[in-house]
């Protein structure tokens, strides 16, 4: 069999065809993963902002580890719960994109928080990380209030990081983490979930 060449066209039209695809996994797969760790994130968050509040003991940020440990095993479940759909390259180019923010998030975070100097720098970091992961996948996708959420929180995030550290400065943080959470995962999460069901509905 010889292997076809595609023109111009067809190049530009197959590029199209697999965002357009790859949108559409996004939409029926990913709105409840998005919403699973934004909602798992900010629960965590208020737990810890509150159990502070009312101690003063920082150790309360242990439960920060609630986040992962929770949420990869729910993830896992949700995944397989989902339809499977033909995965395309794009498909593949944002998992990777979330498998290194994964790691590069988890690293920081173990490393961070050996050190009292250095843990004043875990929560911008993570929003940073995770800005970076959102932002990027708005741009593969060509979805533009992706891609702004995602830079926003990763804006916001290098400008909390310039504050020194004390207890009023790990309150703003917390304040700023939570904020950037429901930025960049619920709400985007509740839109995709929303043109899923728009698309279900057109499909039926």
């Amino acid at each position: 069999m010889e292997n076809k060449s595609l023109n111009e066209k067809e190049s530009l039209e197959l590029i199209t065809r697999m965002i357009q695809n790859s949108k559409k996994n996004l939409e029926l797969g990913s709105g409840n993963i998005f919403l699973l760790w934004g909602y798992l994130s900010l629960v965590t968050a208020v737990v810890v902002l509150l159990l502070v509040w009312q101690t003063g003991d920082m150790r309360w940020n242990w439960v920060w580890f609630a986040i992962p440990a929770l949420g990869y095993p729910m993830q896992v479940y949700l995944v397989k719960k989902e339809k499977k759909l033909v995965r395309t390259y794009t498909d593949k180019v944002i998992k990777a994109v979330w498998e290194i923010v994964s790691m590069a998030m988890a690293v920081a975070a173990i490393a961070f928080c050996l050190d009292v100097a250095t843990v004043k720098f875990i929560l911008p970091l993570m929003v940073a990380f995770a800005g970076i992961g959102v932002a990027i996948t708005g741009e593969v996708i060509n979805e533009r209030w992706i891609r702004n959420v995602g830079s926003m929180s990763f804006i916001i995030a290098v400008f909390s990081i310039t504050n020194a550290f004390s207890i009023g400065q790990w309150y703003y943080h917390t304040v700023i983490f939570i904020v950037c959470i429901v930025l960049m995962f619920i709400i985007p999460g509740h839109r995709l979930n929303r043109e899923a069901c728009r698309v279900r509905k057109e499909a039926a």
